[in-house]
């Protein structure tokens, strides 16, 4: 169905259709001019200096390329030739077997960003016309053709969008968003109807929740566990209408109570307090099947050991808790390249 509604069957039409979309979508005209958005340098916090713009430019060193390319993982491939850093490292080698590299595209929401303003962007950020210069014939040398149903159709250059795979898209991606902060600053300090609220005294940025999760700069606090507590109190007052059996709330602590407590776990090192009233709500479940108070029969602990060993078999969350952490030093002592905490750590340290 095209723009107009109307339903195409003939492949020629169809054919045309898709090379109307995308040339719509990833042609048009450029401009013959910068965009002007040099207006915007006061709010920018971050403008490069002349000698930064003249490292930019300057030659590259052997020792440089040997450099980085020696610290890419070995599962990248960069080049355009597809071979991975792992062939170009151990390049001299002949002792390993063959191989070969599989590369998927992926659509990123930067294709439709339009080459002018991202050139633009780099005048304001105070960029080199050398750079800016050497950006462009990066960015603009690309055409395209619309693969549809084994065959090619179609030739037309391109005026926006970065490729996915190249690696200096997302730092331009990066670029433009930064301009986008910048009108917003604008428009804020000198719209007359914007205001923050009275009792806001400074920009708060964290806590944020991610994946469930907060995202925090300090230790936990048992107040960042209100979630956690919240979705432990969700799982057992739905639960205390069923009329479980002993043996059906011990499977609910072991495959839900327990899975909710160990995500966190696994993340953070949980306060004493919080685990004392997460370790309550599920006792009173245990014993009641909801979260009302009453008398213990069998302490915790014992409730906690291994079946062989009497108990049944529920794992208490603080040894757990700190079993989860060691796994963090582990990752570390083992050099694990896969793992954002190891990478994190080895760039402060």
């Amino acid at each position: 169905m095209n723009d107009q509604r109307l339903y195409l069957t003939e492949e020629p039409d169809i054919v045309n259709e898709f090379i109307r979309f995308f040339e719509t979508l990833l042609g048009g005209h450029r401009r013959s001019h910068f965009l002007n958005i040099a207006y915007l340098r006061p709010w920018a916090r971050h403008i490069i200096t002349i000698y930064e713009g003249a490292d930019l430019i300057r030659p590259v060193l052997r020792s440089e390329v040997k450099a980085v390319v020696f610290d890419i993982e070995e599962d990248k491939a960069p080049g355009l030739d597809g071979y991975s850093a792992f062939f170009i490292q151990l390049r001299g080698r002949r002792d390993f077997p063959p191989r070969y590299a599989l590369k998927v595209d992926l659509r990123k929401a930067y294709d439709i960003l339009e080459w002018d303003f991202v050139l633009a962007a780099l005048k304001l950020f105070g960029f080199s016309p050398k750079m800016i210069a050497w950006i462009e014939e990066c960015i603009s040398s690309t055409a395209f053709s619309v693969a549809l149903n084994g065959g090619l159709h179609g030739f037309f250059t391109g005026t926006r969008g970065l490729r996915q795979g190249d690696p200096m898209s997302p730092y331009l991606f990066v670029i433009a968003m930064e301009v986008l902060h910048l009108l917003l600053m604008q428009r804020a300090d000198q719209s007359d109807s914007f205001h923050y609220h009275w009792h806001c005294k400074e920009e708060g940025v964290m806590p944020v929740r991610y994946l469930g999760l907060p995202l925090i700069s300090s230790r936990l606090s048992a107040t960042d566990c209100r979630p956690l507590l919240a979705k432990v109190d969700e799982r057992i007052q739905g639960w205390g209408k069923l009329y479980l059996s002993f043996a059906a709330r011990i499977q609910l602590i072991q495959s839900v109570l327990s899975t909710l407590n160990t995500y966190w776990a696994m993340a953070f090192i949980l306060p004493k307090g919080i685990i004392m009233l997460i370790e309550a709500r599920m006792r009173k479940f245990l014993r009641q099947g909801g979260t009302n108070s009453g008398m213990a029969k069998v302490a915790w602990r014992d409730i906690c050991r291994p079946l062989e060993e009497g108990g049944q078999g529920i794992r208490a969350l603080e040894p757990l808790n700190q079993g989860l952490m060691c796994r963090h030093l582990w990752d570390i002592l083992q050099e694990n390249h896969k793992s954002i905490w190891v990478t994190w750590i080895r760039t402060i340290a």
